[in-house]
């Protein structure tokens, strides 16, 4: 019987045949199927006897527990698979995820599985639940970090629930890795790293990462040196809560890696970074309310191209950056011989290719796009004729074509780096073909400046603008710096200098974004002679009143407005005609005793009861002295009527006169003259 058993157990294995486990469950709803299995802490404790080349262990439905205080390492076997029951990988059953059967919860034992210098590994229909170790240290020296704007970050950080290594031929299929957000442990959930002499062709299938959250550097999954992945309708809900190098995917230092119908939801992190790889997405891919620093839903940085292959849709909704790139953060700088577009078109073909931004955001700039000189960028496209060709085409077309925008409203959609400085108008209006413009002002006088920092686009992009000034004969240059911070059209409150040698002059003030920028802006500063009644202060470099009239203590002067305020029972005003200065108190009730403020051609604003002229002695126009008192009033012409009267009584006393016949030769009227006469001497006795 003991030979029979030899033969059953140990002959197939030395002819390469599978060694098949059977894992049970707690709460298992199915049987082993009438063979041996025991729990998976039982295989995980003696991992090294169980994990050999062409193993296969069977999960039965339920929840299976693994509760140890360090990862489960799995080193240099092949022919491995990990398999949840009643699973098959048919062509054609990608298009929805299954229900999870089959759990392995780590308990946040710091548990969970490392495949290293392995082949063939497949893992299928299995959910990782609370898992999350560290890798070991002699795994971990032995990979390169990677680099992100001259900081190297290393990519095995963190806690790690699932970490594929060094490791070809792999088949992920209906995976799911999860865990609560609120407790912090893990810091990636799945990595994926390969090293550089390797070719491995990865097939990822139905991977679904939910609720996972972390404390350190690192990803939801990374990803270095794959040739090739397709994930079909993944979905990943994954956060950072401490991190400089935030995303749910990271992809690094891949030459080509392809993405089918993938979404990227509801993680508070970046939805993808790529960077130094060439990423190819095909089908319907969706990054949908995701939140982060910067590029919420793709981090594009370092020589990284985004390849587009139809019949292809990137819609990229409801992503919102604190910082920059609600949709999109590019990273990329200009090569010195071909500033090579960040997306590229796969071969020459346009049609049934978009990209859709859809009520994306960002606090400071390009609520779509931030960076990726989308203006200036060239592509490549392959002409399929009798030989294959290769055009360079200029960039603007090709976004043109393929960026569709909804929703995207505010000044800066697409932008980058502030690139110039443009002016605004009253109404916030942004205008970047205005060259220069020009004030004229008083010495000591300030201007208000509308303008805005812009990137791509004309985006709004808040920048550091030198303000440089040159006044007019003299070898002097001012310059200072301003930091605009806002997000649209900002005020800066300008004084130009004053040059108090120079009764008027014209100062010149230049904006820039930098020493040798091209696209500077010119405000001309025309300095105007103080107004009569105002000289130039050698102190304070603006006007002041004149020092003849500066004597009076009460006597305050605004030179902008050209007006005087004193407290009154005092004429200030010029004369004319001698060209002189007039101060000189006023007692009479012509002048104000109350607080008055006026100017050089106001001066009656200083008297009172309507008079005007020097010492208020005259009146105004159009007036006339009152009898009986000193004000002045306007005349009337009704005194004209009495004329009426006095004519009718006239023609009355000569037709009286006629009829009575009342002559002096006749002798009627001396009577009546002798009688008046004698009225009159009585009533002066």
């Amino acid at each position: 019987m003991k030979l029979l058993l030899f033969f059953a157990v140990f002959v197939p294995i030395a002819f390469g045949e599978r060694r098949e486990y059977y894992i049970s469950s707690d709460n298992a709803t199915v049987s082993c199927l009438d063979r041996p299995c025991y729990s998976l802490q039982h295989y995980c404790n003696n991992y090294q006897e169980f994990f050999e080349d062409n193993t296969t262990f069977f999960f039965m439905e339920g929840t299976h527990w693994l509760d140890k205080s360090h990862l489960v390492l799995i080193k240099g076997i092949s022919n491995i698979a990990l398999r949840g029951m009643n699973y098959s990988l048919e062509e054609g059953s990608h298009e929805t995820i299954r229900q999870p059967t089959v759990f392995i919860d780590c308990s946040h034992s710091n548990s969970g599985f490392v495949f290293y210098n392995c082949s063939k590994v497949s893992i299928i229909g299995i959910t990782l639940v609370n898992c999350g170790g560290l890798i070991p240290d002699d795994i971990t020296k032995n990979i390169l970090p990677m680099k992100v704007s001259s900081t190297q970050y290393s990519l095995t950080d963190g806690f790690v629930a699932l970490g594929i290594i060094n490791t070809q031929l792999i088949t992920l299929h209906e995976i799911s890795i999860q865990k609560s957000v609120d407790l912090g442990l893990i810091g990636l959930t799945f990595v994926l790293i390969q090293g550089d002499h390797y070719g491995v062709d990865v097939v990822m299938n139905n991977l679904v990462l939910f609720g996972n959250t972390g404390i350190v550097s690192g990803a939801s999954i990374k990803i270095r040196n794959a040739s090739i992945m397709k994930s079909q309708t993944s979905y990943l809900h994954s956060s950072i809560s401490s991190s400089q190098l935030k995303s749910a995917i990271l992809i690094d230092e891949i030459m080509n890696i392809g993405f089918t119908n993938v979404t990227v939801e509801d993680n508070f992190l970046s939805g993808m970074m790529i960077s130094n790889s060439i990423v190819t997405f095909i089908g319907y891919n969706l990054f949908l309310n995701n939140k982060a620093e910067d590029g919420a839903g793709l981090f594009i940085n370092d020589k990284s191209v985004v390849r587009l292959a139809p019949p292809v849709q990137l819609v990229l909704e409801n992503n919102t950056a604190s910082g920059k790139g609600g949709a999109i953060y590019v990273n990329i700088n200009p090569s010195l011989s071909l500033n090579t577009c960040f997306m590229q078109p796969d071969g020459f073909n346009f049609k049934n290719t978009s990209v859709i931004f859809k009520n994306n955001d960002a606090m400071i700039a390009g609520s779509a796009v931030y960076g990726g000189f989308i203006d200036t960028c060239h592509f490549i496209m392959i002409i399929q004729n009798n030989d294959t060709e290769f055009d360079i085409a200029n960039g603007t077309i090709w976004f043109e074509s393929i960026f569709n925008f909804n929703n995207q409203t505010g000044l800066s959609v697409i932008s980058s780096d502030p690139e110039k400085i443009c002016f605004c108008h009253e109404n916030g209006i942004i205008d970047c073909a205005l060259k220069s413009l020009n004030f004229s002002l008083l010495p000591g006088q300030f201007q208000n400046i509308e303008l805005v920092t812009v990137g791509h686009r004309e985006g709004v992009s808040p920048g550091v603008i030198t303000i440089s000034e040159q006044i007019q004969r003299s070898p002097v240059t001012f310059r200072k710096r301003y930091e605009s911070t806002k997000t649209n059209c900002t005020s800066i409150k300008y004084y130009p200098h004053v040059n108090v040698s120079m009764a008027s002059s014209l100062q010149v003030v230049t904006l820039s974004l930098q020493e040798q920028d091209p696209h500077t802006k010119s405000v001309f500063f025309h300095i105007d002679e103080c107004p009569l009644g105002f000289e130039l202060s050698p102190v304070t470099g603006s006007c002041d009143c004149i020092s003849y009239l500066k004597t009076n203590e009460n006597l305050t002067c605004d030179p902008y407005s050209e007006s005087f305020h004193h407290q009154g029972d005092m004429w200030i005003g010029y004369v004319e005609e001698s060209h002189c200065f007039v101060k000189i108190p006023c007692e009479s009730q012509h002048c104000k005793t109350s607080p008055v403020n006026f100017t050089l051609s106001t001066t009656e604003k200083q008297c009172e009861l309507n008079r005007s002229g020097l010492l208020c002695g005259d009146c105004d126009e159009g007036l006339s002295m009152m009898l009986g008192s000193d004000s002045c009033g306007e005349c009337s012409d009704n005194y004209l009527a009495l004329l009426i009267p006095f004519a009718v009584a006239g023609i009355v006393l000569i037709v009286f006169i006629t009829a009575l016949n009342l002559t002096v030769s006749v002798g009627s009227i001396n009577g009546l003259i002798f009688y008046a006469n004698m009225c009159s001497f009585r009533g002066l006795t």
